[in-house]
């Protein structure tokens, strides 16, 4: 479980990350290509690890959760990635033009958002907060889907009003997590954690080193796939996430359920240039799955000892 939260961060830093750097250089006519080509293998590798890890991961937790309607939505969840994904395959991996029917799109994020909400409430209400963000890029998704299949663009201002809250959401996540953490981290690094957010966060918003404020104002929001992203959010996400990635990372022992929850959110993309692989549509289902077998095993050892 804990190998999948790891490749979900070399994921994020050497893949996403890597694309969003890589893609202005290549606008204004420089290659790096040999320079980065050993970070894309990495982000590559780590993606593909991902995206096999899925399947396994949501269809271990449908069995041991089965007899339950929760079981269901994972079976069902899985069938249709196998599916989604397996149709993509057929049309080819470089094919670009294609997209699953919309109906299909709609009713896979559906199922995904039902059991990522029956699997949080198994886990721990907070993650209900921790989720918000990826409840509202499911929402844009909808809202776009909506105008295609009504042909009324009303159901576009769903979109529009998820991209807006989405920032802010993002900021509200990462706080609430520092906050469920008060009374289970140890204070030294709760406090530690919160002055390198600070400092981190301040030099980002001054620009003291050149270039990091557009690295962050401009690379992390398109790494995250965050939508609604003011002037002033950046350093404010970057310090809040940072800060809450590092304690998280401190409760992994104490509290694995949540904690690898969280990160496991936390490494994903919420919007991104494609949905026709399943990998990041599905990625909140499986964030809360890792943080379910974890509790499991936890109690499990409680037991036995």
């Amino acid at each position: 479980m804990y190998a999948y939260v790891a490749f979900s961060f070399m994921e994020l830093l050497f893949n996403r990350e890597f694309l969003a750097g890589v893609i202005p250089v290549g606008m204004a006519g420089i290659s790096l290509e040999r320079v980065f080509y050993p970070m894309f293998l990495v982000g590559g590798a780590s993606f593909v690890l991902m995206t096999l890890m899925q399947p396994l991961i949501l269809g271990v937790t449908a069995y041991k959760s089965r007899g339950t309607g929760l079981s269901w939505l994972l079976w069902a969840s899985l069938y249709l990635t196998l599916f989604l994904d397996g149709t993509h395959l057929v049309e080819g991996v470089n094919n670009t033009a294609f997209n699953p029917p919309v109906f299909a799109s709609v009713l896979y994020v559906v199922v995904v958002v039902a059991g990522g909400l029956l699997s949080a409430k198994k886990i721990s209400k907070w993650l209900y907060v921790f989720l918000i963000p990826d409840l509202l890029a499911f929402l844009y998704l909808l809202g776009t889907w909506g105008i295609q299949l009504t042909g009324n663009s009303d159901t576009g201002y769903l979109s529009l009003w998820a991209a807006e809250a989405m920032g802010y959401s993002v900021i509200l996540s990462a706080a609430a997590f520092l906050v469920w953490a008060l009374p289970r981290a140890r204070r030294w690094i709760l406090m530690g954690s919160l002055v390198v957010g600070l400092i981190v966060g301040t030099v980002v918003g001054l620009n003291l080193v050149p270039g990091m404020a557009i690295a962050i104002g401009v690379m992390f929001p398109y790494a995250f796939g965050v939508l609604g992203v003011e002037n002033w959010m950046p350093p404010v996400i970057f310090a809040l996430g940072l800060a809450s990635v590092i304690v998280a990372t401190s409760l992994l022992k104490k509290e694995r359920g949540v904690s690898a929850s969280f990160l496991a959110l936390a490494s994903a993309a919420l919007i991104f240039d494609s949905v026709n692989i399943t990998t990041y549509l599905v990625a909140p289902l499986v964030a809360l799955c890792v943080g379910m077998l974890l509790d499991e095993r936890l109690r499990t050892k409680a037991e036995l000892g």
